[in-house]
């Protein structure tokens, strides 16, 4: 769940400002929180800081689940029913890094 390009070096400067208040400080690798739900979590905050808006939903009872991206009223939904939550997750940065990347 890496990001990639503009994205990334956004997300570096957004991290330092949002986190050590604009201190410069190297880039602490995201990495280094280490649960994956963690990781999502402070992506989310840097993708609704740009505009870009993800939602995760369970598609049933069990454990099937999907996605949504929202960004400048469009609305790119995914309900292909991905097992694991946090696969879907992966997919949601994923494609929230492309979008970040293709409106540059």
């Amino acid at each position: 769940m890496d990001l990639t390009g503009k994205c990334k070096k956004d997300f570096e400067k957004w991290y330092n400002e949002e986190y050590f208040f604009g201190v410069e400080l190297a880039f602490i690798e995201i990495d280094s929180l280490t649960k994956l739900s963690m990781q999502f979590g402070v992506y989310v905050d840097f993708f609704d800081s740009v505009g870009i808006n993800i939602t995760l939903y369970q598609l049933d009872f069990q454990t099937w689940f999907g996605y949504s991206i929202s960004h400048f009223e469009k609305l790119i939904k995914h309900e292909r029913g991905i097992w694991r939550r946090n696969q879907a997750r992966t997919e949601s940065i994923i494609k929230a890094n492309e979008i970040y990347n293709s409106r540059q």
